[in-house]
């Protein structure tokens, strides 16, 4: 028998949430703010004139702070280009008219140091985002300016605390402009969204736990099929999308991609986040649970 979730029964959804990430995305608002005051606090930063190239380094969801930089710099008025390293290797232009900034939530992602390493030796100004670890230590070592934000979370789960201290820098030092108070008009759009779209909103009263429950009511499950040509069968040919016990989450971007009877669901794009997050709980408990 299935279990049912009822997703207006908040400690339920918080029992089977026990990292927290609901919270963590309801709260986003809150993390921007915080984020907007640490990169506003008094903390120098390098010289930004004759600046060429801006550089972050970043893996995983630290990484994902430049993918953000680089799209909302350029509308701000940024002239030089943004790069996101993730990996291992600087591009060979990076000098001392490169501005690095180093992102690590942790501290120690090996890639981002040794990177660090090499814009060091390049010359690069440089600027670190982090919890702590070894990159807040070679910054304290090295007079690197460096914005320390909360520990203890997901990087994933940090992106205003990951992104939010570059843009604030970008301003301060002059090569943008405007974005901080957009960023600050926004998080008050984001804090009304939250009311309504969050968990202790009624589903009544709630667009995305309605169309979270219609797209979950848009699925059979099925037993897992062992060959891999079965389950590609299974999901070309049928009008409903079925979902294997073992499956533990539904890949958000899927969501944009999947067609149910002839009709595209590119529709459900705004509420993928909710949706990634609902998946999750809904498959938490024995095979089969459904909401």
């Amino acid at each position: 028998m299935n279990d049912t979730v009822n997703l207006d029964d908040v400690q339920r959804l918080t029992r089977d949430d026990p990292s927290g990430i609901l919270g963590v995305v309801e709260d986003f608002p809150k993390q921007v703010r915080v984020a907007l005051e640490i990169g506003r606090s008094d903390i120098s930063l390098p010289d930004a004139s004759g600046v060429d190239s801006v550089v972050v380094l970043g893996m995983g969801g630290s990484g994902i702070s430049g993918d953000v930089v680089g799209a909302l710099a350029p509308l701000a008025g940024l002239k030089v280009p943004v790069l996101t390293v993730k990996g291992y290797q600087l591009p060979a232009y990076v000098g001392s008219n490169t501005l690095v900034f180093a992102v690590s939530y942790s501290g120690n992602t090996e890639e981002t140091l040794d990177c660090v390493e090499q814009a060091h030796k390049a010359g690069a100004r440089m600027v670190a985002v982090s919890s702590g670890g070894k990159l807040a230590q070679i910054a304290g070592e090295r007079g690197v300016s460096l914005f320390e934000i909360p520990g203890n979370m997901q990087p994933r789960a940090s992106l205003g605390y990951l992104f939010v201290p570059i843009v604030c820098s970008l301003e301060r030092m002059g090569l943008i402009s405007g974005l901080v108070e957009q960023l600050q008009e926004t998080v008050e759009l984001l804090e009304d969204r939250s009311r309504e779209h969050g968990g202790a909103s009624p589903t009544d009263a709630n667009p995305t736990k309605r169309l979270a429950s219609w797209v979950i009511s848009r699925l059979c499950t099925a037993p897992r099929a062992r060959s891999p040509w079965r389950r590609c069968a299974s999901r070309r040919n049928s009008t409903r999308w079925p979902r294997y016990p073992r499956s533990t989450t539904l890949s958000p971007s899927s969501i944009t991609t999947r067609r149910w009877a002839g009709r595209t669901s590119r529709r459900f794009a705004p509420v993928r986040t909710w949706w990634y997050f609902v998946s999750r709980v809904s498959t938490r408990g024995s095979p089969g649970v459904s909401i």
